[in-house]
């Protein structure tokens, strides 16, 4: 069964964060769990271990079309398939604005 994508849904991922210095899983309502990150490349799997429990571990094979990377895997006892779209650091606001400590005007209105 499919379950819908509900935003008070607080084990429902929001965001899944892999970066050079760390992996999170950002859920919806914006907690962070921190992850230990292994991905092989070959075999196209990725492990994601909790800090907190080393037995907590969330394995998944994936693949990838352009942008979009789709993960699919079994924890506990559900089975996950997640879409995601690969964002380059370059398209993150800070980075491809700049930072400035005083703005003529808002920039977010």
């Amino acid at each position: 069964m499919t379950l819908p994508p509900l935003t008070t849904d607080t084990i429902r991922w929001k965001r899944l964060i892999i970066d050079k210095r760390y992996t999170n899983l950002q859920t919806m309502d914006e907690k962070f769990i921190r992850l230990k990150e292994k991905t092989d490349s070959i075999s196209k799997t990725l492990n994601l271990t909790s800090y907190n429990d080393s037995t907590d571990i969330r394995s998944f094979s994936y693949h990838q079309k352009d942008s979009l990377y789709i993960f699919e895997g079994v924890y506990k006892g559900d089975t996950l398939r997640i879409k995601t779209k690969k964002k380059e650091r370059e398209e993150f606001l800070l980075i491809n604005r700049g930072f400035r400590w005083i703005n003529e005007k808002p920039f977010n209105r």
